[in-house]
């Protein structure tokens, strides 16, 4: 009987840390989530960061925080952030492939065969290409759009 109530005792303990720290994450998300759209982005990684640092496969904080290099400009980031955020299956990865490929084909080195494979994979996942006019030029198909 002491075991058992050790253990309970335990495993609340445990419930209790795992749900504080949920909403330690869930607010730092919230916060660089504010940031962002205020136009403060490295504010808004920073936020981005700390909620990694409690949970690190989250894909939802790689492909917000990867958004936020995506704005500033640093591809290379980005693009890291879009393949960890896949890695990590993502509820969305269509947007996500949509993103890392406009990222590489951004990078100072161009990465355009990694760019199409991107956006050919956000469209047999379902992303509809139409908007992105120059597309199947740029990829040298005709079949993206």
């Amino acid at each position: 009987m002491k075991s058992r109530i050790t253990f309970l005792l335990f495993f609340l303990c445990n419930i209790y840390v795992l749900a504080q720290y949920s909403n330690e994450f869930t607010q730092l998300i919230e916060k660089g989530d504010s940031f962002c759209q205020n136009n403060e982005f490295d504010k808004g990684i920073e936020s981005y960061t700390a909620a990694l640092k409690i949970s690190q496969k989250s894909p939802e904080a790689y492909q917000k925080r990867g958004n936020a290099y995506f704005s500033i400009k640093k591809f290379d980031l980005a693009v890291s952030d879009y393949t960890k955020a896949l890695n990590n299956n993502p509820d969305n990865p269509e947007i996500i492939y949509v993103m890392r490929g406009l990222s590489k084909s951004l990078l100072e080195k161009e990465d355009k065969k990694g760019a199409c494979e991107d956006f050919r994979k956000a469209k047999n996942l379902g992303y509809n290409l139409k908007e992105m006019t120059g597309l199947n030029e740029y990829c040298g198909v005709d079949n993206l759009e």
